[in-house]
């Protein structure tokens, strides 16, 4: 029988020790996410890790095993997105200066191979366990960036095109957010994802995930 403090997540820990400011931004990324307390931790055995050392989000169904997902490109995206971020003034690369606050970082996910492009956002949700109240958009793309044209990111800043050129690797990408309705309680989530085929490395579909905080 499966225990009842199994995290509803698996993650892959950072190979290297991160900078505390993304350490911070991750842990409050997943907290916000999963409804997880600052203490005590629920989920005492996370993998391994703990909440700020997580360097991508995997669903608790996924086949690492057999199908490892790129843990370098995962750790490499997360830090550009944190590094592109802090550029801008804002905690999100994905929320931008929509977000009133900045406590908040994007967290790498990878889902594996399966039906999670467009048209499917619910069944994102479901594989990383979010229950995020069930209104989803889609959200429109800056086309010299692909990041969201809300957020309003430079596109000629050194720390962007870092993580542009990593997002190059990804096709058919889009973003959407999850939230509660306009005027109910709860995060505003942004979702970017796209599709990664390497050779030498299990395809799949992976990005980011951001919160969006207000008030």
């Amino acid at each position: 029988m499966e225990r009842k403090d199994t995290q509803p997540f698996h993650a892959i820990p950072a190979s290297a020790r991160l900078p505390p400011s993304h350490r911070a931004a991750t842990a409050a990324t997943l907290r916000t996410l999963y409804h997880i307390p600052a203490a005590p931790h629920p989920y005492p055995r996370l993998r391994d890790t703990s909440l700020d050392t997580v360097a991508a989000l995997l669903p608790r169904s996924i086949e690492s095993d057999t199908a490892p997902p790129p843990r370098a490109f995962l750790e490499a995206l997360a830090a550009a997105a944190h590094r592109a971020a802090t550029a801008c003034f804002c905690g999100s690369v994905l929320a931008g200066q929509t977000s009133e606050g900045d406590e908040c970082g994007d967290v790498a996910l990878w889902l594996g191979d399966g039906a999670f492009g467009r048209g499917h956002e619910a069944a994102v949700l479901a594989a990383l366990a979010l229950d995020l109240g069930r209104s989803m958009q889609a959200v429109e793309l800056a086309p010299e960036t692909r990041l969201p044209a809300s957020a309003r990111v430079s596109s000629t800043a050194p720390e962007t095109r870092v993580l542009v050129g990593l997002l190059a690797q990804l096709t058919d990408v889009y973003a959407f957010t999850a939230g509660p309705p306009p005027g109910g309680a709860g995060p505003l989530v942004y979702f970017l994802l796209g599709h990664r085929v390497e050779s030498g490395e299990s395809p799949g579909w992976g990005g980011l995930v951001g919160v969006c905080v207000t008030s």
